[in-house]
């Protein structure tokens, strides 16, 4: 299952590790299993949270780019906004890639360095 998520926010919280802030998934469906990011150094990026879920980054601020391409992972923080509480986190492992893949929907694209 492949899904695009437009509003996220990335910034460093007070411990000084750079999260990603997502909107929560449904955790009861899917497991989360080996989260990995992979990365161009562009304006999107791929989470795959398992080997069937996989959630395109889209417009990644450019003043967060470099930063990213910086890191080997990345705290991924599921935020409910409307019960003001965190519904799930996860280091997610961060592989920079030439190009990142096109994602078709029920597609794990395997990455390759």
């Amino acid at each position: 299952m492949s899904t695009q998520e437009k509003l996220y926010l990335i910034m460093v919280n007070k411990r000084d590790e750079r999260c990603i802030f997502l909107t929560p998934k449904d955790i009861s469906k899917l497991k989360i299993t080996n989260p990995e990011i992979v990365y161009d150094g562009g304006e999107h990026a791929i989470l795959y949270r398992s080997e069937k879920e996989s959630i395109l980054l889209d417009y990644i601020p450019e003043s967060q780019r470099n930063e990213l391409t910086k890191l080997s992972e990345i705290l991924v923080v599921e935020y409910d906004v409307n019960k003001k509480d965190i519904a799930n986190e996860y280091m997610a492992k961060i592989t920079i890639l030439n190009k990142i893949p096109n994602i078709s929907k029920d597609l794990k694209v395997i990455a390759k360095k």
